[in-house]
This record gives C-alpha cells, sequence and structure tokens, in this order.
C-alpha cells in the first residue's frame, strides 16, 4: 500500500498533516463551544437590552471573550497555514473558509460589545456552518 492509498492529504508532509490534524481537532472544540454561545444568545435575545441583569451583562461578556479567544485563534491558524511550504494553492478553498469564519467570529464579537444579540447570533450561526464546511 502507498502513501497515496492511505487517503487524503497523505502524501503532505508530516508537519503539515500534523498542523491539519490539530486545526481539525480545534475547530471541533469551536463548533462544540459556538453552539452553546449560539443558545446563550438566542436566551439573551429574547430580552430587551435594558431589562438586561448583572447576570445577563455577565454572561455577555463572557461570550464576547469566548468570541475574542476564537478570533485569536483563527487568526493564528491563518498565520501558520501562510507559512506553510507545501500548500494546495489551486484549492484555496480552506483558507476562504478560514477567513470567513474569523470574519463571522470578529463580527459576532463587535455585536456583542454593542449589545446587539441578535446580530451576533446569526453570527455566530455562520461561524458554525463555515466551520462544517470546512
Amino acid at each position: 500500500m502507498g502513501p497515496r492509498s492511505a487517503g487524503p492529504g497523505a502524501d503532505l508532509p508530516p508537519e503539515v498533516r500534523e498542523k491539519l490534524k490539530a486545526l481539525d481537532d480545534q475547530l471541533k472544540k469551536f463548533l462544540d463551544e459556538q453552539r452553546r454561545a449560539v443558545e446563550a444568545s438566542q436566551g439573551l435575545a429574547k430580552k430587551p437590552v435594558d431589562a438586561f441583569t448583572p447576570e445577563d451583562l455577565k454572561a455577555l461578556n463572557d461570550l464576547r471573550s469566548l468570541q475574542d479567544k476564537w478570533e485569536k485563534f483563527l487568526e493564528e491558524a491563518l498565520g501558520d497555514f501562510s507559512k506553510l511550504a507545501q500548500q494546495d494553492f489551486s484549492n484555496p478553498q480552506m483558507l476562504r473558509e478560514l477567513i470567513s469564519i474569523k470574519s463571522d467570529v470578529t463580527m459576532a464579537k463587535d455585536a456583542l460589545a454593542q449589545k446587539a444579540v441578535e446580530i451576533a447570533t446569526a453570527l455566530e450561526d455562520n461561524g458554525i456552518e463555515n466551520a462544517k464546511e470546512l
């Protein structure tokens, strides 16, 4: 059995495969955390902003911190992949999806900062869909 028959990416250098595996693991974690964030955001979106309790404001701040964490991770992932020696430039789909996910996360974080929870929820959903696609 040659290396090509081992599956997609088997012909990539080990360091590239490791990066892709790490990204896959992190994206799975991202999906879980984003699903929980969407649920929490949906609960907040049902309340008028001026009726937020101190607990609601803490939850909002926690959601914003979570988006900030993922924004930083995605920025690093984009930097890491741009430095890899072997990339498939004929198929830039992965890079486009990473950029799209990062954009959604950044906009969700900004919306949460402005207490625009309904907008943040929609953006968090977009991030989930893009991560699933990737």
